[in-house]
């Protein structure tokens, strides 16, 4: 990893010598959060001995609004930045702490599971940024945002999906598995011990259909 460390805190235009490269370091504050759910920072700069303008987009997976963090760039195609988070400096006064023990960055063991984007975001916050993407999105086709009306919020906003696909498959330690694909990856699934968008039963019963598969030495179909 590239000891490289951009601080782009105080809003000014940055010297670059190149534009920014896989595995290097990048400190940024995170300012709003993609259609994605992804934590956006855009960092203005003068790249090369011609000092030509470009406004880089960074987009980094569990990064909120307000948050500080330092993130490692995985890949650019262009002006845009797909980046992990590395740590978090300074947490964001939005963020709580998640309710599922499997949310969080997929390079963390247990955690990373697809279902869920905001959970590290709280609800009030949640709607207030559904509404401005709304507003945002009018805009962009010539409408009237004022005619968007405040976001109405569930009373209790946990178990309200009636439809969710769970799938059995592998472990990356290639261990049996029931449960979701970790975000971005497609051929390994994280074992689910609960879920709060599902039922309470079905989150009680994924561990155990798990459990009678291993016990009955069924194998999964891949």
């Amino acid at each position: 990893m590239s000891d490289e460390i951009a601080n782009h805190l105080d809003g000014e235009r940055l010297e670059l010598p190149r534009s920014p490269r896989p595995e290097t370091t990048w400190r940024l504050d995170i300012e709003e959060v993609s259609m994605k759910g992804l934590g956006v920072a855009s960092i203005p700069a003068l790249v090369g001995p011609q000092r030509e303008p470009k406004n880089f987009e960074f987009h980094v997976r569990k990064a909120v609004p307000g948050d500080v963090v330092d993130v490692e760039v995985e890949r650019r195609r262009g002006d845009r930045i797909e980046a992990r988070l590395e740590a978090l400096v300074e947490p964001s006064s939005m963020r709580i702490e998640p309710r599922c023990k499997h949310f969080g960055r997929r390079e963390l063991d247990g955690e990373g599971c697809g279902g869920c984007t905001f959970q590290s975001l709280s609800y009030r916050h949640q709607l207030a940024i559904k509404e401005r993407s709304i507003k945002s999105a009018m805009r962009e086709h010539d409408l009237d945002p004022g005619r968007v009306r405040p976001v109405r919020g569930c009373d209790e906003p946990w178990h309200y999906r009636n439809k969710m696909e769970f799938s059995f498959g592998d472990t990356a330690d290639r261990d049996f598995a029931l449960g979701m694909y970790p975000t971005g990856y497609k051929y390994e699934i994280l074992n689910l011990d609960e879920c709060h968008l599902q039922s309470e039963f079905t989150s009680d019963l994924i561990p155990r259909i798990r459990e009678w598969a291993i016990e009955h030495g069924l194998e999964p179909y891949i």
